[in-house]
């Protein structure tokens, strides 16, 4: 596992030397959730920030985008709420630039998320009834996903509340 790690590593250095940039960014991307477990959330952001800061001849890529909206996570899960919501501000700019509608929605889940966190729970649920609005009036996703997403919102929503008996009948 140590010299996967390692190549993964020297891959991200390849493509920041290359200035292949938006593939590092698509690697990023695609592989969240584990470089999370491998790395860890400090490395994780390390990359992401040497890779969104390094000069590149178009800032309005979807892969940027998608990267900022894994920083606002990464932000989120560390309680910097601040830095958070330039990165998704960044994201949604981005979004609005290229057309890209599945971003613009998941920068009001985004503000939710935020809100949540912030335990600004009105303004939480308020953020989901865009989002969902965003969803169903652009058709990104059918009635059955867009119902069992929303349900996962609010039930954990009501997590961070401490109402876990709601929790339990919001979720799947």
């Amino acid at each position: 596992m140590r010299l996967e790690v390692d190549n993964l590593r020297s891959a991200l250095d390849w493509v920041r030397c290359s200035e292949s940039i938006e593939d590092g960014l698509w690697l990023l991307v695609d592989l969240n959730p584990l470089l999370i477990a491998i790395f860890g959330q400090t490395e994780t952001m390390h990359w992401l920030d040497a890779l969104l800061t390094y000069p590149v001849h178009s800032e309005n890529t979807r892969g940027r985008a998608l990267a900022y909206l894994m920083l606002d996570d990464l932000y989120g899960r560390r309680g910097e709420f601040d830095h958070g919501l330039v990165a998704l501000e960044r994201a949604n700019a981005i979004a609005i630039a290229i057309g890209d509608l599945e971003t613009q929605a998941h920068y009001l889940v985004g503000l939710a998320a935020q809100a949540g966190w912030r335990q600004e729970y009105a303004l939480a649920r308020e953020y989901t009834a865009k989002w969902r609005a965003f969803f169903a009036a652009n058709k990104l996703m059918d009635d059955v996903s867009l119902n069992e997403l929303e349900s996962e919102g609010y039930s954990h929503m009501a997590l961070l509340e401490g109402k876990y008996d709601d929790a339990n009948t919001g979720c799947c």
